[in-house]
C-alpha cells in the first residue's frame, strides 16, 4: 500500500479476498478492477465513487455517506483487516447498512474478547486508529508499517 501510495494510485477495494500471501510470506495486492490513478500532489486527494449501490463492508464511512474516497479510505478499510486477523476471520459487522449505522453510532467498532486472540492493547490501538471516523485522524500506511514491524519476529 505504501508503494500504491507513492504512486498516487488508490486501490478502491481493499479487503482480505485481495490480499494474496505467498508460502515465501510476501504479501501481494490483487483486483484492481476499482483502482485509478490520481493527479499531482497538489491536487484533491480523493475521488468519487459513483456506484453506490455496491458499496461493501470494507468502505469507510465518508465512502458510505459522501461517495468520498481517498488514502485514508484504504487505512480504515485495511484496519478492519487488521480486526479480521485477530477474531479469526470474522468481520466486525456482516452487513453492509449496519456496519455504517454502528460506526456512526459508537465511533469506533470494539472487539469482542471472546472472538479475539490475545494481542497486546497497543495492537487494538492500532486498529482504532485505522478506523477512526475522520479520515484527517487516521496514521499513513508509512507510520502503519513502523508501527507494525514492532510486532514482527524478524
Amino acid at each position: 500500500m505504501i508503494y500504491l501510495n507513492g504512486k498516487r494510485i488508490l486501490h478502491g477495494e481493499l479487503n482480505t479476498a485481495n490480499i494474496l500471501v505467498g508460502s515465501n510470506g510476501v504479501v501481494k495486492i490483487a483486483d484492481y478492477g476499482r483502482a485509478c490513478m490520481l493527479g499531482k500532489e497538489d491536487e484533491i486527494q480523493c475521488f468519487i465513487v459513483d456506484d453506490v449501490q455496491n458499496i461493501t463492508k470494507w468502505y469507510a464511512p465518508e465512502v458510505i455517506s459522501e461517495k468520498r474516497y481517498c488514502f485514508k479510505s484504504e487505512v480504515y478499510s485495511f484496519g478492519l483487516i487488521m480486526h479480521q486477523t485477530i477474531t479469526q476471520g470474522k468481520c466486525p459487522v456482516p452487513d453492509a447498512q449496519e456496519i455504517h449505522k454502528s460506526r456512526k453510532d459508537s465511533g469506533l467498532f470494539t472487539t469482542s474478547e471472546k472472538e479475539a486472540i490475545e494481542v497486546p492493547e497497543s495492537y487494538i490501538d492500532l486498529i482504532k486508529q485505522c478506523c477512526n471516523l475522520l479520515p484527517e485522524n487516521r496514521p499513513r500506511f508509512l507510520t502503519l508499517k513502523t508501527d507494525l514491524m514492532k510486532y514482527s519476529p524478524l
